[in-house]
């Protein structure tokens, strides 16, 4: 810029013209625009960076969050998925021992071991309507509630003896097990099991009604009469029966 007296060069800093000495007016000016500048500047400047904070501040609990979301819907992915693995492992184990483990049942089934089997099967893993062993499926899940029946009558009455209000006794637990069993050795609710329904499991599941009306003679006394036709009866029909045998409906009617 030019003083406006001389004419002569000088800075917008300088307070006195260098040529004149003349008092340079627009210095003043121009150094009372520069400090607001740098006030606003610097206010700006702090403010930009406290947002700035903010943001990363923000953006990091964020991307913690997110964090923490995408790890707790892994592991709820992967405990859902744990017993699809596991039974995939067993299956894989199976396919391998295959002609073992038929072996195996089929000395069960001989025995007319339906406990054992059932414990068998449980450890292999076998009760699964779309696995390996999908064919023995009836005989495996008929096996499970025959087990139950067995173990209720090797079970004390006593246990249930002391039961609050509401609680279901000896006889109701027993019965409830064997409509279970007889529902089971049902074939045709097997028919959307691929291969399930056969003559080797309709046999099997005979041989193991009739195994359990030996049982209900031997353990409970119950005639073989009465037995002959058990899985033909409602469960109501059933524990009436059973009541009548075991001498618990004059109890209730005492009661």
């Amino acid at each position: 810029m030019t003083c406006k007296y001389c004419g002569g060069e000088l800075s917008p800093e300088d307070i006195r013209c260098p040529h004149c000495n003349r008092k340079n007016t627009f210095a003043a000016v121009h150094r009372a625009s520069m400090k607001h500048y740098q006030s606003a500047y610097g206010a700006t400047k702090e403010q930009v960076q406290r947002k700035t904070g903010a943001f990363r501040m923000r953006t990091l609990w964020i991307l913690a969050a997110a964090l923490v979301c995408a790890g707790f819907i892994l592991w709820m992915l992967w405990g859902a998925f744990r017993d699809d693995r596991q039974q995939a492992f067993a299956n894989a184990g199976n396919r391998k021992n295959y002609d073992a483990i038929v072996t195996q049942i089929q000395e069960y089934l001989a025995d007319g071991d339906y406990s054992g089997l059932t414990q068998y099967s449980k450890e292999k893993e076998l009760l699964d309507d779309k696995g390996v062993f999908k064919t023995y499926y009836p005989i495996l899940y008929a096996a499970r509630f025959y087990a139950n029946v067995e173990k209720d009558i090797q079970t004390d009455s006593e246990r249930y003896s002391e039961k609050g209000e509401g609680s279901m006794d000896y006889v109701e637990i027993l019965c409830v097990d064997l409509d279970s069993f007889y529902d089971a050795t049902y074939l045709k609710y097997y028919e959307d099991i691929a291969g399930a329904v056969n003559e080797e499991n309709a046999a099997a599941l005979e041989t193991m009604k009739a195994d359990m009306s030996t049982l209900l003679q031997d353990q409970l006394g119950i005639s073989t009469e009465i037995t002959a036709n058990f899985d033909e009866l409602t469960g109501a029909k059933r524990e009436q029966i059973l009541r009548e045998e075991l001498g618990q409906e004059d109890e209730e009617a005492g009661e």
